[in-house]
């Protein structure tokens, strides 16, 4: 009767499912991972270890001191069991690492053994190692599994992924503005082809005023009679007009072609021959001292000192047309013209003589 009763058994649950073999796994990974997958420590390792070899081998010869020290990347790079990983068996997790070997039950055939230990606090990355092991019916085997393979987990490709798709999206970004900056650029520089044209067409179109002004009867005789009332002044190195009562500037120590707010306040602060009021002069009283019969300079000839490098003055007068721009004076042809105050030009300063 009882043999009966365990045949039923057999009959209803496969017997074999009652033999318990057994696969004991040793799951080791290096002594530090980072020394074996980070290129960076592992060269700083490698520089401490070629440091202390140094010593050493001079320990060594003056002391006759023995080296007997093991080297740190060899240490680090050894296989060691450890805990904290995670024991896989034909895909499915059975059981942790251990210091010693890890134990479990399985059925008789090979079995897949996969050990997984993690590398990096966020989970991003794990060392895995994998081994087949063939265990007999109500059999014991052993196997040494080493992880020594760096994989990325499915929570590190999918932050990949998403720190790809952020590159991608400020990689996009950037290029837009790149192109609109490139847009308004060519908007800045049609804008400013347009007013240099504008300035160019003005210029020649007083120059041709003032070309029909000079031509009419008399005006040469009377400018030239005017030009003969300037004296200069060696010692203060300034140009006295006693008609109208104004001294000008005439010496090498000025500033560089310059914006007319820069012109301006230069004439404000100006300490010259002994005076400091000092001021940028009028249109008028610029166009006082040219010379019409000469070319650069057209300029009186009382004057000594000229600007071949940026020939055009700037006056204090504002063009009452175009609040942005001031007239001006060529001195290498005489004419006046007027130009946006952002334009560089060069000065001449002068004061009212009290």
């Amino acid at each position: 009767m009882r043999k009966f009763i365990i045949l039923a058994v057999c009959a209803i649950t496969p017997c074999f499912l009652h033999a318990k073999s057994q696969i004991s796994i040793t799951a080791r990974t290096y002594l530090d991972p980072k020394i074996a997958f980070d290129e960076d420590a592992l060269k700083k390792t490698m520089g401490v270890d070629l440091s202390m070899a140094v010593l050493n081998n001079l320990s060594s010869l003056l002391f006759g001191v023995p080296d007997n020290t093991q080297s740190i990347t060899a240490a680090a790079l050894t296989m060691v069991p450890k805990k904290g990983g995670i024991i896989f068996v034909d895909g499915n997790p059975k059981a942790s690492t251990s210091r010693s070997d890890s134990h479990v039950i399985v059925s008789a055939g090979t079995h897949n053994i996969r050990v997984c230990y993690p590398y990096d606090d966020n989970g991003y990355y794990e060392v895995c190692g994998e081994e087949d092991a063939y265990v007999g019916h109500d059999a014991s085997a052993s196997v040494i599994v080493d992880a020594n393979k760096l994989y990325i987990t499915k929570k590190g490709q999918k932050a990949k992924e998403e720190a790809e798709a952020r590159e991608a999206e400020a990689r996009r970004q950037r290029e837009i503005r790149a192109a609109e900056e490139r847009r308004l650029e060519e908007i800045r520089r049609a804008e400013a082809q347009r007013l240099e044209g504008l300035r160019i067409a003005e210029e020649k179109r007083q120059r041709e005023l003032w070309e029909a002004k000079t031509k009419r009867e008399g005006v040469n005789q009377a400018f030239e009679s005017y030009q003969d009332k300037f004296v200069r002044d060696d010692n203060l190195d300034v140009v006295v007009d006693p008609q109208a009562n104004l001294m000008w500037q005439d010496s090498e120590a000025t500033i560089a072609p310059t914006t007319w707010g820069n012109t301006k306040k230069y004439c404000d602060d100006l300490q010259h021959g002994g005076f400091s009021d000092w001021r940028l002069p009028s249109i008028s009283e610029l166009s006082n001292i040219i010379d019409d019969d000469k070319f650069n300079p057209a300029l009186n000839n009382a004057f000594r000192y000229f600007s071949k490098n940026n020939t055009w003055y700037w006056s204090a007068t504002t063009n009452s047309k175009n609040s942005s721009s001031a007239w001006y004076v060529n001195f290498q042809d005489g004419g006046t013209y007027w130009g946006d105050m952002t334009s560089e030009n060069s000065v001449r300063c002068v004061r009212n003589i009290k």
